[in-house]
């Protein structure tokens, strides 16, 4: 059995199989669908026909299981018909990105699947250069930051344009330490609590909890520098 690509982010990956499946399945079938005994499967598979409906459902889903999803609809799919998959482009970049109050230069790039070689990319939004890999800026003061890449291709049956986005959240770490200086409280810059990301105090590095929550075993030095994710966020107060 042929493999699913890898190379597109998860949730795209989980996208791609599933616009390629609505697509091709019906044809491979011969209108087998269209069968009362498969009613029900039909009906569900046609649910995704409506881009924003399929959006939603990939989107919803965590990476790993995007990842788990494409693999199994590849391996059922392929145990109907030769899967055929559709020309894509995706843009790769991270979903969020911790950052401190400085602009911040994020590195993207697009993966382009199907396509003959030397197919031409057109970036908008907020990019510094061109090509297959740029450069996305986020202002200072930015909590959004977004791109758009048009791709003009080649394939085998002709001159196709594919279009993909990317919307990258940046949070600003905001940390809050209890006068115990045991307990320290990590959130963004607009209180969401940030829950499993890297809490540094010193050089010891404490992964957050529930409600961002790190609970040391003992009282942190005072003036003991702390970091969120990389990103310097403050220091254990000299004064309780």
């Amino acid at each position: 059995m042929t493999e699913p690509p890898l190379s597109l982010p998860a949730h795209e990956r989980l996208a791609h199989v599933l616009r390629s499946l609505l697509k091709h399945l019906p044809r491979q079938l011969e209108g087998l669908l269209e069968h009362a005994r498969f009613g029900a499967g039909a009906q569900a598979l046609m649910r995704f026909a409506a881009d924003a409906h399929l959006t939603d459902a990939v989107t919803a889903v965590s990476p790993g299981e995007a990842e788990r999803l494409a693999e199994l609809l590849w391996t059922r799919w392929s145990g109907l018909a030769q899967p055929v998959l559709e020309p894509a482009a995706a843009i790769v970049a991270p979903t969020e990105l911790w950052a401190g109050p400085e602009p911040t230069r994020i590195p993207v790039h697009v993966v382009v699947l199907g396509a003959d070689p030397g197919w031409e990319v057109v970036w908008e939004g907020a990019v510094s250069r061109a090509g297959e890999r740029a450069v996305l800026v986020a202002d200072a003061d930015a909590s959004v930051v977004s791109c758009r890449v048009h791709v003009r291709a080649r394939c085998a049956a002709g001159r196709i344009a594919l279009v993909a986005a990317a919307r990258v959240s940046i949070r600003r770490p905001t940390v809050t330490v209890r006068d115990d200086a045991r307990r320290i409280l990590v959130a963004d810059q607009h209180g969401v609590p940030a829950v499993g990301v890297v809490l540094h105090v010193g050089e010891v590095e404490h992964r957050t909890g529930p409600g961002g929550l790190v609970e040391l075993e003992q009282p942190a030095a005072r003036g003991t520098r702390l970091r969120v994710e990389g990103v310097a966020a403050g220091r254990i107060p000299n004064e309780s």
